[in-house]
C-alpha cells in the first residue's frame, strides 16, 4: 500500500506534459508531486466513486466500459484543472509561482 500511495503522487505527469510539451520529464514529475500533495485523499474519494461504476460494468460483459472509461478520463482531466487552478490561486496569494519555485526547491 505505501508504494501505491507513493505512485499516486505521479498520476498527473501525463496531463502536465500534455499541458506543457516543452517541460522535461523530471520537472513534470516534480510538478505532479506538488499538485497532488494535499489532494491524495480527494483523488482516492473520486476513484472510489468509480469503483461502483466498474462493478456495474461487469454484468454488461464489459460493454458498460465504453461509457465509464471516457467518463473517468474526463473526470480526471477536470480534477487536474481544478488542482492546477487551486495551486495557481495559492501562489498568487503567496506572491510567487508555487509550481515553478517549488519544483526548483525540490532539486
Amino acid at each position: 500500500i505505501p508504494m501505491y500511495a507513493f505512485g499516486m503522487y505521479f498520476l498527473m505527469v501525463f496531463r502536465i506534459v500534455a499541458d506543457d510539451p516543452s517541460i522535461n520529464v523530471i520537472d513534470a514529475f516534480k510538478k505532479s508531486m506538488i499538485l497532488m500533495k494535499g489532494n491524495l485523499w480527494r483523488f482516492c474519494c473520486l476513484f472510489f466513486r468509480f469503483f461502483w461504476w466498474f462493478l456495474l460494468c461487469i454484468p454488461t460483459l464489459g460493454i458498460g466500459f465504453l461509457w465509464v472509461i471516457p467518463y473517468l478520463a474526463t473526470t480526471n482531466s477536470i480534477f487536474y484543472d481544478i488542482i492546477k487552478e487551486e495551486a495557481l490561486q495559492r501562489s498568487a496569494k503567496n506572491g510567487h509561482h508555487e509550481l515553478s519555485s517549488a519544483a526548483e526547491n525540490l532539486t
